[in-house]
C-alpha cells in the first residue's frame, strides 16, 4: 500500500483494534525460527520459542499438548518416531494480525523408512514478550503424501 492509498474506516478500525504485542518482524523470525529448530531436530531450540504455560494442538482435533514437559515430550517424541529431524520449510508468507499469525510449511521426513511429506498450516499466538502462546497445526490425511525413496 503506497502512503496516497486510504483503507476504509471499518478496516482502518479494524486493525487498530488488534491486540498489541510483538512486532510482525519478531513474529515472522519466530515462524523461521521454528521451522529451522525442526530441521534440527532441536526441542531444546523450539521450547525457547514458547512461553512456559504455552499449549498446541497438532494436528488440531487431536488433544492439547500444555506446558513445556509436555511440548518435550511431543517434539521429542515425534522426532524419535521420525528417525531424527523432519525438513520444515514455510510455504509463502507469514500472516500477521496483531500478535496473532498463521503460515503455511511443508513438511518432509528426512530419515523415515517409509519417506513423506505433509502440508500444514500452523496458527500461532503471541504474548507481550514475543513468546508463543499457543500453536495450532492444521493437517490431516488429505494433506499426506508419499515421497520418493
Amino acid at each position: 500500500m503506497t502512503a496516497q492509498q486510504k483503507l476504509d474506516p471499518a478496516t482502518e478500525a479494524m486493525l487498530k483494534s488488534q491486540k498489541a504485542g510483538p512486532s510482525p518482524d519478531h513474529i515472522r523470525k519466530v515462524f523461521e525460527d521454528y521451522g529451522a529448530c525442526m530441521s534440527r531436530g532441536d526441542t531444546d531450540g523450539i521450547l525457547t520459542l514458547f512461553a512456559p504455560d504455552a499449549y498446541i494442538e497438532d494436528p488440531v482435533g487431536s488433544g492439547k499438548q500444555v506446558g513445556h514437559a509436555a511440548l518435550r515430550k511431543f517434539y521429542q517424541g515425534g522426532f524419535d518416531a521420525m528417525g531424527g529431524p523432519l525438513e520444515m520449510k514455510l510455504d509463502g508468507a507469514v500472516r500477521v494480525a496483531g500478535s496473532n499469525a498463521a503460515a503455511a510449511y511443508i513438511v518432509k521426513t528426512l530419515n523415515h523408512t517409509e519417506p513423506f511429506r505433509v502440508e500444514t498450516l500452523d496458527v500461532m499466538t503471541f504474548n507481550e514478550q514475543g513468546l508463543i502462546t499457543s500453536m495450532l497445526a492444521y493437517w490431516g490425511p488429505s494433506n499426506i503424501s508419499p515421497l520418493e525413496k
